[in-house]
């Protein structure tokens, strides 16, 4: 599959003044926002690095492409989630909080 994972906006929802542009969802895991906004009308981008190393952030040619892409313009916002297990061991040793 494409690496970083791509979702493009159906057509006939896709919203014309984002034409060209799209949204990049880093450290996306599932990538469920990154499908969901893309079917809301919005080509969208998943990056994590279970995908592999074309997605993995710490590689340098990786990050260029990133900031090239933003630098153009092409990227209308970006959104970063926080990997799953480290919140959900914090919970566990603090013991507050629903479980994961």
């Amino acid at each position: 599959h494409d690496v970083p994972r791509r979702y493009a906006a159906p057509p006939g929802r896709r919203i014309a003044a984002f034409d060209g542009k799209k949204v990049v969802e880093l450290f996306s895991g599932s990538a469920r926002l990154a499908r969901s906004i893309a079917q809301h009308g919005v080509d969208c981008e998943a990056w994590d690095i279970i995908d592999g190393p074309d997605a993995d952030l710490l590689a340098l040619r990786n990050r260029k492409r990133l900031l090239r892409d933003m630098r153009r313009g092409r990227v209308v916002c970006i959104w970063m989630g926080f990997p799953c297990t480290f919140w959900s061991m914090a919970r566990r040793l603090t013991h507050s909080g629903p479980g994961p």
